[in-house]
């Protein structure tokens, strides 16, 4: 079963044997010719991560595509993919600053189990840390690894008893663990952290309900909206001529910070985590 569609840009490149045997067979590699069908793929949710081949030859069309993904779609994963020979230190800066998420270099970083790492790398750092860092401070301490598990796997619908298990806790010691620290329940919680992310996807322009609710697995941009409205009280279209994500995150801070918190419920031995 094919997890994860990566696109390659330019299609024409002598590593694509060397990316695609280092993909592995879980994902598919989708070489584009054309920079514009790239980002029509990246808007319908076709992939979900960009490598984007750099070398002496390449360097300014390689350049120009990397800036237009970044600005139409600022959280996606972009990887520069780049064989050192004949560029100069000026191009890898350029290529820094185009808003990568991640340097390749071949030869060296992409070996199977290597270039995997930092695929995965890239997936996480863009949507999950990004929003663990905006909420760091929002969210109890005691929950930040709970907090970025859920947001790492909003791709699926996440059992509560599986994340219990990643904490070595029972379901029903987590519930008390997470209304000791004022968060709700665990399937709001998991709930909450789907939302999160796809209020960060829907932050970019060029994203539709549809193709965000195709990433996030749910049934389609109706059933997605639906969530929203329950949780949040508005309508999508309102919520992204407002700013979706910042709309997202106010509420998910009012929803934490307006519960007490102090475990007076709990059992003893549960009151101090």
């Amino acid at each position: 079963m094919i997890e994860r569609r990566v696109a390659c840009f330019p299609s024409e490149n002598g590593s694509l044997p060397r990316l695609r045997a280092a993909l592995g067979t879980l994902s598919e590699l989708l070489p584009f010719a054309d920079v514009g069908a790239l980002i029509d793929g990246v808007r319908t949710g076709t992939v979900s991560a960009t490598v984007v081949f750099v070398d002496a030859t390449t360097i300014d069309v390689a350049e120009t595509a990397l800036r237009r993904i970044r600005a139409n779609f600022p959280v996606h994963p972009l990887i520069a993919y780049y064989n050192g020979r004949g560029l100069t230190p000026r191009n890898l800066i350029t290529v820094a600053q185009s808003g990568i998420t991640e340097l390749l270099q071949s030869d060296i970083d992409d070996s199977r189990l290597t270039f995997a790492r930092i695929l995965n790398s890239a997936s996480r750092v863009t949507y999950a840390q990004t929003l663990a860092d905006l909420l760091k401070n929002d969210v109890p301490e005691e929950l930040h690894s709970v907090f970025l598990f859920s947001l790492e796997h909003a791709g699926r619908r996440l059992e509560v008893t599986e994340l219990a298990a990643t904490v070595g806790l029972s379901k029903r010691t987590l519930s008390w663990r997470m209304a000791q620290h004022g968060a709700p329940s665990p399937r709001v919680f998991l709930t909450w952290c789907r939302l999160l992310v796809a209020s960060l996807l829907l932050n970019d322009s060029g994203r539709t309900l549809d193709s965000v609710a195709d990433q996030l697995n749910f049934s389609g941009g109706h059933s997605l909206g639906a969530v929203f409205f329950r949780h949040m009280g508005q309508g999508i279209i309102s919520l992204r001529r407002l700013g979706v994500l910042n709309q997202a995150l106010t509420a998910f801070r009012r929803e934490i910070s307006g519960r007490s918190g102090d475990g007076s419920s709990l059992p003893t031995g549960l009151r101090q985590g």
